[in-house]
């Protein structure tokens, strides 16, 4: 996995009306590192897997604000956060069927940080011939693991570059 620092994501121009959110130590950084990355690739479709009560997906949503977005959890939510149209969806994301929702240009990996969800979900996302691949809690080994061997098995044509912002807990992935 490639390593790149945060500072060369961020930017004045990017970051420009982003929603802070420093719920918890490291979130701002990691959540502006999402939204510079999402208003650059402007993506018509984003995936959330991991909503809990909304503020990643009102962030998401505030940075490509034309897309369309999907958000799954395992268990009804109260979504406080979420003040706009988006598809919430209540399921289990490692035997989710994903395919009515195709195509998808953009998923964010944030549910169930076990190497078994991580794996699927990244199946799941490269299956659904993504563009970019954005996970939260990369600096926990599972997650980690579950994102490097799953591009291992699933990318056979070696089509993603996968980066570690150093700094963060994001990773992603872009096919080339």
């Amino acid at each position: 996995m490639n390593k790149i620092n945060s500072n060369t994501i961020i930017t004045e121009d990017l970051s420009k009306d982003a929603i802070i959110n420093d719920e918890f130590k490291g979130f701002a950084e990691d959540y502006l590192v999402i939204h510079c990355l999402l208003k650059k690739w402007n993506p018509k479709t984003i995936f959330e897997i991991g909503t809990n009560h909304g503020r990643g997906t009102k962030i998401m949503k505030n940075a490509s604000k034309n897309s369309k977005m999907f958000t799954l959890d395992i268990k009804a939510y109260d979504g406080a956060w979420i003040d706009f149209d988006c598809v919430k969806l209540i399921g289990d994301s490692t035997n989710f069927d994903y395919s009515p929702y195709y195509p998808i240009e953009a998923w964010f990996i944030d549910g169930d940080h076990t190497y078994k969800n991580v794996y699927k979900e990244t199946e799941e996302a490269i299956k659904s011939d993504a563009d970019y691949i954005i996970y939260h809690d990369s600096d926990i080994d599972q997650v980690y693991s579950g994102i490097v061997d799953s591009f291992k098995s699933f990318d056979v044509n070696n089509k993603w570059t996968l980066y570690r912002v150093e700094d963060t807990r994001i990773a992603y992935a872009i096919k080339k």
